[in-house]
């Protein structure tokens, strides 16, 4: 047998079970699984997060969070737009940091344009593998389009 199990601490016939249980739950169903993986595990770093700062404001610890999960730039935007908020008395809104849609909802306009175009696409990264496959905590979209210039031209003047 060729096969290799994916986690050490897994029996063969453990794992063929699991994989059996996931198959079973459907596209849909391993879908919202990868994204409450993905949603725990947030929740479980935000708060680890918290525990090692105990000395910073929650907006500052926000701030931070961000800048670590995603990048300085975004940290710096969503700083500017906090101070904004803070200057028009709006309140800081903690459980907006554990959104997990974002994902979902950048990726499904572009999903819809392209399939009103007609045109090819593939998705991988981890939205592929847990859709398809086992679910992961992680959440990635990799999209590749066969972009041609007709599917352009309806929308976008070529020059």
């Amino acid at each position: 047998m060729n096969y290799r199990v994916q986690s050490l601490d897994t029996s063969y016939e453990a794992e063929q079970i699991q994989i059996g249980l996931f198959r079973k739950k459907g596209e849909v169903g391993r879908g919202e699984l990868m994204l409450s993986l993905t949603r725990t595990t947030r929740w479980l770093s935000w708060n680890s997060f918290l525990k090692l700062h105990p000395d910073i404001t929650r907006q500052e610890a926000a701030l931070t969070f961000l800048e670590l999960t995603y990048s300085k730039e975004l940290s710096e935007m969503v700083r500017d737009d906090l101070l904004r908020r803070v200057r028009l008395g709006q309140p800081f809104k903690e459980d907006k940091l554990l959104i997990l849609e974002e994902m979902l909802l950048a990726l499904t306009p572009v999903i819809e344009l392209l399939e009103e175009l007609g045109v090819t696409y593939l998705i991988g990264g981890s939205v592929a593998s847990s859709t398809h496959g086992i679910a992961r905590a992680t959440a990635n979209a990799d999209l590749v389009a066969d972009l041609k210039p007709e599917h352009i031209a309806p929308r976008f003047q070529l020059s």
